[in-house]
């Protein structure tokens, strides 16, 4: 379950179309339209508004759906980022590849029908699914590829596993995960302090009425503490 909804945020993805196309934001000249930008963000309210009884004419309610609304965009500059930079490292995701991966997210639930049912929940058809773990399997692609030097020696092993015995356990036979645990780690960190650069050296151009209504709206007070509602890419 905890797999599929990462895949809730990659479902609307951007990708470069004609520059006549009114834009959300344009990224090293690729084009983020902005229907598409529209799209998950009447998705995002809709749910909101529906799972957590949002009033978005609230001050609260306002601002969790501007903190939204930047979260969107954001997820969609960095997916864009992401497909440009997989094209020039020649990353490649097939057909099987995804269709194994949606197989192996289908076993994660007691049956065919539930898991359409959530997908269904979360107004998420195949094809949106599909290019869902498409863009997944490509980030992770490229996490491998960056760390495909970087090792964990017996040694960070052993006193990590020393350090963290309440997770794993060595009565239990847990090195191995501890080492798959590690090796993540280290792809995660690797991975973003590359796409820091990347991000940082990209040319990013956002559309200034996305960006007009963002002083108007204020945070709660202090007294009102703001819950945890924002959604990326219209999906909790």
């Amino acid at each position: 379950m905890r797999k599929l909804a990462f895949l809730f945020c990659l479902v609307f993805l951007c990708r470069s179309v004609s520059s006549a196309v009114p834009y959300a934001a344009k990224v090293n000249g690729a084009i983020i339209p902005l229907d598409t930008f529209e799209t998950a963000l009447i998705v995002a309210k809709n749910t909101l508004t529906a799972q957590n009884s949002l009033d978005p004419e609230s001050a609260e309610g306002r601002f969790i759906l501007a903190t939204t609304q930047r979260s969107i965009l954001d997820d969609m500059i960095n997916q864009e980022l992401i497909h440009q930079q997989a094209e020039k490292m020649n990353i490649q995701v097939t057909t099987a590849d995804v269709t194994e991966e949606i197989a192996r997210l289908r076993s994660g639930f007691p049956s065919q029908e539930l898991f359409e049912e959530t997908l269904a929940q979360e107004h998420i058809n195949s094809e949106e699914l599909a290019a869902g773990v498409r863009a997944r399997l490509v980030s992770e692609k490229i996490k491998k590829l960056l760390a495909r030097k970087s090792a964990v020696s017996d040694k960070e092993l052993s006193g990590f596993l020393k350090n963290n015995q309440e997770l794993f356990p060595e009565e239990q036979g847990d090195s191995d995960e501890a080492r798959k645990y590690l090796i993540r780690k280290k792809e995660n960190e690797i991975f973003d302090r590359w796409f820091a650069k990347i991000r940082s050296a990209a040319k990013i151009e956002i559309n200034p009425d996305l960006l007009a209504g963002d002083d108007l709206v204020a945070p709660p007070g202090d007294d009102q503490p703001l819950p945890d509602k924002t959604i990326s890419n219209g999906r909790v």
